[in-house]
């Protein structure tokens, strides 16, 4: 995945993306959820994490923590790479409920200089 820089045509003609997927977080957050779950499925490179993480995946959660949370521990029990998504999580505006579900479920290894091995060369 290529990035590109702001005020670039390349940005320009990306930016639909990133619009649609704001768009589906605030009026159809059920199809953003499925959404975000399958670019994570797609593409596990650390730039796709970080933006998904930090990008759709925290603004969902701001903005539909409460309805979401029990989906999304059902997702982070069953996915190893969900948990690490949510490692890149910021409170944003979450409600403090669904913010101490987060921290209960993230796995933040190779998140903010936090080690991706143990020591013993296992995750």
């Amino acid at each position: 995945m290529a990035k590109s820089t702001r005020g670039t045509q390349a940005y320009d003609d990306a930016f639909w993306a990133f619009q649609h997927m704001y768009d589906l977080i605030h009026e159809q957050p059920q199809v953003a959820f499925v959404l975000i779950v399958e670019i994570l499925v797609r593409d596990q490179s650390r730039e796709v994490i970080q933006l998904l993480s930090a990008g759709p995946l925290e603004d969902l959660l701001a903005a539909h923590g409460s309805e979401f949370i029990s989906r999304v521990e059902e997702e982070a029990e069953r996915n190893p790479s969900f948990r690490n998504l949510l490692g890149g999580v910021w409170k944003n505006s979450m409600p403090e409920s669904v913010w101490t579900k987060v921290q209960e479920i993230w796995d933040r290894r190779g998140w903010d200089g936090i080690p991706e091995e143990n020591g013993d060369g296992k995750f």
